[in-house]
């Protein structure tokens, strides 16, 4: 295979002899494939569904699921499973912290905090926690890079009064000034913790090798600095901009009927509004090329001999039924007879076990492993 011939041809007995002093990250550029741009296709073209392979249920499997498009472009998963001991719902909208404004680095976190704030029909801030407190729920939410997710789990009976309540986050929130302080806290809260994370750390390093004026070189958490003077004018205008309904997708699971989903996606969610935005595409080369490898140093918190290999990657979101991902996984991650891990483990470059790779990430992709 061509890519492996590339990978064993690397100087990896010298880079992991370093690695055994101190903690090392090298990025590689590899031209594993062509440029990739992902065509932006507005809500209304977006009614055809991918194809996906059939699916071979086990024995004993009584699950059901079905994929729509709502009229205002939403794609939406649903599977009903008399099984299930609770309902749940996934909201993700295709806008994470690359959209981040330079001058605004975080607010794509501080607008995730912010929306579960109350809502022009449900004003109290505490109103949705409390409902699904009460029925044996619970919620949370996080923002990756190219997306941001929201996410609810409740018992049967109450799914129907947490879905009005979520989906009004996505069509009139409040964002109430008069919490900004606060949340603002939070979010500082959050890069505090970090700042010991050893795995927080090195991504901040690894973004310092990054081309200046690329989105992905930037710090996503956000923090009292970089929020300074945040205005809710500011927040909502980039809500609107880059909050649509063809940018998000919905999955509700639970014991209800599958027309019952169904009804209910369209009757809660068919109001969020379409502002007919494209799909966010980045460039993918946000590392340029260099003909030698790139070697970060970094000192750790813990004491720790570890080593991260990063490769950019085109996009894989376009050819996700190939499995371009897992494939490289295995590739890393085998650990059968002549595998490139077993050869490494032979010369005593590699532990004993080693963690799976991580797949890429939006259509700005990385893929790396590391080894400790």
């Amino acid at each position: 295979m061509p890519l492996a011939k590339k990978l064993l041809q690397l100087p990896l007995q010298a880079a992991l002899n370093v690695a055994l002093a101190f903690t090392l990250t090298i990025t590689l550029t590899t031209t594993l494939a062509g440029p990739a741009r992902a065509q932006a296709a507005p809500a209304e073209a977006a009614a055809a569904l991918p194809a996906v392979p059939p699916r071979d249920p086990a024995p004993g499997d009584l699950a059901q699921w079905r994929r729509l498009v709502l009229p205002n472009g939403i794609k939406a998963m649903l599977l009903s499973d008399p099984k299930l001991n609770v309902s749940s719902a996934s909201r993700a909208v295709g806008v994470g912290s690359l959209a981040d404004p330079p001058a605004r680095q975080g607010l794509a976190h501080f607008l995730e905090h912010m929306l579960f704030l109350g809502t022009e029909k449900y004003p109290d801030i505490t109103g949705f926690d409390a409902y699904l407190r009460r029925n044996s729920g619970f919620n949370n939410a996080y923002t990756a890079e190219d997306r941001t997710n929201f996410h609810f789990e409740i018992r049967h009976a109450a799914f129907e009064g947490a879905l009005d309540r979520f989906a009004q986050f996505f069509i009139a929130p409040l964002f109430d000034a008069r919490y900004t302080e606060r949340e603002m806290n939070a979010v500082a809260s959050e890069h505090q913790k970090n700042l010991e994370n050893d795995l927080w750390r090195e991504q901040q390093v690894q973004v310092q090798a990054y081309a200046v004026g690329h989105p992905a070189r930037h710090f996503g958490t956000g923090s009292k600095t970089t929020l300074a003077g945040v205005t809710r004018d500011e927040l909502l205008a980039f809500y609107r901009s880059e909050y649509s309904a063809g940018r998000m997708t919905l999955a509700l699971t639970g014991n209800a009927s599958l027309d019952q989903l169904e009804h209910w996606a369209r009757q809660y969610f068919a109001a969020v509004p379409d502002r007919a935005l494209p799909a966010l595409v980045y460039p993918s080369d946000y590392l340029p090329h260099k003909a030698a490898l790139r070697m970060l140093r970094m000192e750790p918190i813990k004491d720790l001999r570890q080593l991260s290999l990063q490769f950019p990657l085109p996009g894989l979101y376009g050819g996700w039924p190939n499995k371009s991902a897992e494939l490289l996984g295995y590739l890393f991650g085998s650990e059968g007879p002549g595998s490139l891990l077993a050869q490494l483990k032979a010369e005593g470059l590699a532990p004993a076990s080693a963690p799976a790779p991580s797949r890429p990430r939006g259509n700005t992709a990385r893929w790396s492993c590391r080894s400790a």
